[in-house]
Parts: structure tokens; sequence; C-alpha cells
């Protein structure tokens, strides 16, 4: 028993020695702390407006953070043989200069002053990987201000009204976080084409309203997407995202209509405990229910008894369109429209349109919900009508065209395929 408590006496009081050892007061900075043979040293919370003399050559690891420095100049920090990672996060830190860091891997830079991120300011990086702005007030980061080693990048919690450009150019980024940012739209120029690794982006609470069709399209590899809390009310289909596996949605203002059918249909195929709820916030009738829960058996186009087409969503509250005759028009010929639409609405472009071709001759019907808004003539008086959508929902769709877009040439088609035939009965 004797040399089992000698043995367990001597793996403790390793430990103790060589954390009594480790701090070194004779090579240590002062108000400092080092660890584990002084690769990692701690100066937080030590009041410093300067570093600190006396750093060891073989600090890998530093942690500057809670202090004041205000300006990080060219040459702030020595030239370390094996530093790798800084933290300088609260230091009230307002602009840094061209030069003032050397062969970092990872920068914490969070919750400080900085109004941008300029060309030159991480000149010296070439190997950085990780770098976090999160808490800034950054409006602006240059286009020549990220290195192309970059592998994460966090701007959470700033004043950025767009994707940075500089983000487009950096072809190794994987992980993307830019919630908390006043930016209201995304496009199909807001993330560029180089940003074939990207496999994680966030963008929470941004206020965000609007994406179009394109917006996401050449992140193929992207496996994670968060929109939380934002003020989206549709999403457009994410087909090209093959490599997409979570999706985050909670806390929008969803509109539950066709064009969340496609995600509808891919949350059935996700695991229930991995699936974020899309909960419907419009039309009123669907109120408080989940998208996922909503039967639906068709999204297309119908004929109607007296031949006329419309959209239909089986499920979801639907209005009936207006009846008018084609004269022989066949529902097959439905998926060709778009095309004939727009050729047949070039004599409407060639001269002004009779007052019998912008009056509203077709009943009245009951306003309530559609798939896409009717529209409204603009006639007056007892003229003042709802127009039918002449074109299905699903000819369009399959042309990548939004909602909204084929309610518009909708209108058009309608009138100029009105005047066209003869004229709706």
């Amino acid at each position: 028993m004797s040399r089992l408590w000698i043995m367990v006496l001597v793996l403790l009081w390793i430990p103790v020695m060589a954390i009594a050892q480790l701090p070194g007061n004779a090579q240590c900075p002062v108000n400092c702390s080092c660890f584990f043979s002084q690769w990692f040293v701690r100066c937080s919370n030590a009041s410093l407006s300067s570093l600190p003399p006396g750093i060891p050559n073989a600090t890998v690891e530093l942690d500057l953070q809670h202090n004041q420095f205000s300006t990080l100049s060219a040459g702030f920090f020595p030239e370390l043989a094996e530093i790798s990672i800084i933290y300088l996060g609260s230091s009230g830190i307002h602009q840094v200069e061209p030069g003032a860091f050397q062969g970092l891997s990872v920068l914490d830079l969070s919750n400080n002053l900085l109004l941008e991120l300029s060309d030159q300011a991480l000149h010296g990086l070439p190997r950085l990987r990780r770098l976090y702005l999160r808490a800034n007030r950054i409006t602006n980061v240059s286009s020549k201000a990220l290195p192309g080693s970059l592998r994460a990048l966090s701007l959470d919690e700033n004043q950025l009204t767009s994707v940075p450009a500089a983000i487009r150019t950096s072809p190794m980024l994987s992980t993307l976080q830019l919630s908390g940012n006043p930016i209201r739209k995304l496009s199909s120029l807001s993330f560029g084409r180089r940003l074939r690794s990207l496999r994680q982006l966030f963008l929470d609470s941004l206020a965000l309203e609007q994406i179009t069709n394109l917006a996401f399209t050449r992140l193929r590899w992207l496996e994670l997407l968060s929109l939380r809390n934002n003020s989206l009310e549709s999403l457009p289909p994410l087909s090209s995202l093959k490599s997409l596996s979570t999706l985050y949605l909670t806390g929008n203002k969803w509109r539950c209509d066709c064009n969340l059918i496609w995600l509808r249909t891919w949350q059935k195929k996700v695991l229930r405990k991995e699936r974020s709820p899309v909960e419907c916030s419009s039309p009123e009738v669907l109120q408080g229910q989940l998208l996922v829960d909503i039967e639906v058996t068709t999204c297309g186009s119908r004929v109607h008894e007296s031949g006329g087409l419309g959209p239909r969503c089986t499920g979801f509250p639907v209005q009936d369109p207006l009846s008018f005759s084609l004269k022989g028009w066949d529902a097959k010929t439905s998926t060709a429209l778009p095309f004939l639409s727009l050729f047949l609405s070039l004599p409407q472009l060639l001269h002004p349109l009779s007052h019998s071709l912008s009056a509203c001759l077709s009943r009245p019907t009951s306003p309530s919900m559609s798939c896409c808004d009717s529209f409204t003539c603009s006639g007056g008086g007892e003229h003042s009508t709802q127009m039918p959508l002449l074109v299905s929902a699903s000819a369009w769709g399959k042309l990548g065209f939004s909602c909204s877009t084929y309610c518009q040439l909708s209108q058009l088609s309608w009138l100029v395929v009105s005047w066209w035939v003869g004229g709706p009965e």
C-alpha cells in the first residue's frame, strides 16, 4: 500500500510543480500570467494602453482583452516567432493601421469601436484563418481588406447595409456570420461566384425583407443556412443547394401560399427533431399553423367549367378566378402561354389600346385569398373589378419567375389575349 500512495503523491506533485514554475515571475510581463511553458500569456483586464514589455518569444497565444489600446499602429506588436493567436476584444480600439500585425492565424477584434476595415489593415497576415469583428460599428469593408486564406469571418452586429464586396473574393471561406446587420435585401450579386467553400451562413436578425430567386444559387456546397428573426414573408426555392441539410427559419412573417410549397416538401423530408418550425403569419385562416402540417394536394392550374384558367392550391385558401372564354383555347397549351403572351403583347407596345381593351368587362368576384394577388382594373366606377390570372403558376414556376412577376405578366397576358381572340364573354 505504501508504494501505491507514493505513486499517487508523485502523480499529484508533478502538475503542482509544473504550475508553480509556469508563471516564472522573472520572465512573465508585469500584470500578466503565463501558462503551459509560457506559450499562453494572459494580460486581460490589466488596464494596459500599450503592449507590456517582456512577452516571451515562445508565446503562441496572447490574451489582451478588456484593456484600452485605442489605436493599433504599425509595429504595435513585436515580432514573436511563434505567435499565432491574439485576443483584443473589448479594448476600445477604433483604428487599425497597416503593419500592426504579423504572422497570425487567429485575430479577435470583437466588441471594439471600429468603423471600417481598410485595404491594408490586415497587411502582413497571409496565413490568417479566423477573423472575429463582432459588435463593432463597421459600415464598410474595403474590397481588398480580407486575405484570401480566410476560413471563418464574423461580422455580426455591425452597421453593414449590404454584404461587403470583399467577401466575394474569399474562395477559402467556410463560415460567414453576418447576423445583426441592417441588411434588408439579398440579390444574385450579394455573394458572387467565388464562395465555393462556404459551408455555414448565418443571416439572423437582419430585418431582411426580400431574397431574390438567385441570391444563393452559387453557394452549391452550403450545408447550414440560418435566416432566423427576420421580416421574410416568402423564400425562393433553394434547389441549387444540393448539400443543404440544416435550415433555420423561425421568427419570420411567413405567408403560407403556393410560393412555399417547395419548402413544405423539403421539410417533410427532414427528420422532425432537425426541422425548423415555419409558422404561418398569413393568410389569416392559416395564422399560427405550421407549414408542414397544412394539407396540399395540388398547386398549379385548373380548367373551370366555363373554360378559364387560374391558379389552384388545394389546402391553401384560394380565389376562384373570373370566368371567361378563349374560344376553343385548350388548357394543355398553358405551359406555352408565357411565350405566346409576350409575343402577343407586341401590338400593345406599338399603339395605344382602345378603351374596350383596358376596361374590365368580366363579372367581379368577392375579395379573398389567392396564391397570387389579383389585380384591380383602373377603369373606375362600375368597371372597377378584378382581372383573371390567365397563365398558370406552375408554367411560370418552371421558368423561375416569382409569383409577383407571374401576376404582373398574367394581367398583361389577359388584356392582350382577350383583345386577340375577341374579348371575354
